[in-house]
């Protein structure tokens, strides 16, 4: 479970970055850049784990049933923090994202796929079983939570592109 947060992360960030600047990257994410790009990461890694899932789980399980509900849930928090993660790539990668909606759109969820065929489908279940129960919460807490995972993950990796400042981890 630790790698797919990490894996998810560092895969958005390198949506935008050269190879050289992956290699030499020496910068850090503030806890809100983390946030931003983690809502805007969920709302197709929901929908791509469930396609991914639903085989192993079956048809009535949690992912299977609710995942589009839960995306469509967490689609106005991922788009007020667009802006928020457009910078923080385009900060860390130095380079600009193309200004053009639909091809962000095909990004997040070409990332998304790309993300859920490197996990293990023996992961499904306790995903499955983490998505269910943190659904109740409010969208800004789901989003809280999985910023959380993804900076417990990625805090250990000393190459990461979205490893959160020093500062900012308590």
């Amino acid at each position: 479970m630790k790698n797919y947060f990490a894996l998810s992360a560092a895969a958005l960030a390198t949506f935008a970055m050269p190879a050289s600047a992956i290699a030499q990257q020496a910068d850090c994410v503030s806890r809100a850049e983390s946030r931003a790009v983690t809502a805007n990461l969920l709302p197709p890694l929901l929908k791509s784990t469930a396609k991914r899932c639903t085989p192993k789980l079956g048809n009535g399980s949690y992912l299977a049933t609710n995942a589009d509900r839960l995306a469509d849930r967490l689609t106005p928090i991922a788009d007020r923090n667009l802006p928020a993660t457009v910078s923080a790539i385009e900060r860390i990668g130095g380079n600009p994202l193309p200004n053009n909606p639909a091809l962000i759109e095909f990004g997040r969820a070409a990332i998304a796929d790309g993300i859920t065929k490197e996990f293990s489908t023996e992961t499904c279940d306790v995903v499955d079983r983490l998505t269910r129960e943190l659904a109740p919460l409010p969208p800004e807490n789901f989003v809280n939570v999985f910023a959380l995972f993804l900076q417990a993950g990625i805090d250990g990796s000393e190459q990461s592109p979205l490893k959160v400042c020093k500062a900012e981890r308590s």
